[in-house]
């Protein structure tokens, strides 16, 4: 179901990626967690692991399966692989 703002127009229909991308998944309305669903594949979107922040999946670091995730951005690999201090 697709609710309309107060200005009649479906902020759902005027959505675009930029609206949702770097942020929580957990953080999403319900309008921006449908369009994420419905448009994941198109776009190829997805979550980092670690953070739940919505990448493209090509930002994303890939079998990572050692370090105990699926995906995860290049911040939280280089964290991860000691690449870079996490206390500074």
């Amino acid at each position: 179901m697709i609710k309309k703002c107060h200005t009649g127009i479906s902020y759902f229909n005027d959505m675009k990626i930029k609206h949702i991308l770097y942020r929580n998944i957990n953080d999403l309305n319900q309008e921006e967690l449908e369009f994420y669903e419905e448009n994941r594949e198109k776009f190829e979107l997805n979550t980092c692991d670690r953070t739940n922040c919505i990448y493209y999946s090509d930002d994303l670091v890939w079998n990572v399966e050692h370090l105990g995730f699926t995906a995860v951005c290049e911040e939280v690999y280089d964290m991860l692989t000691g690449l870079i201090d996490p206390t500074s």
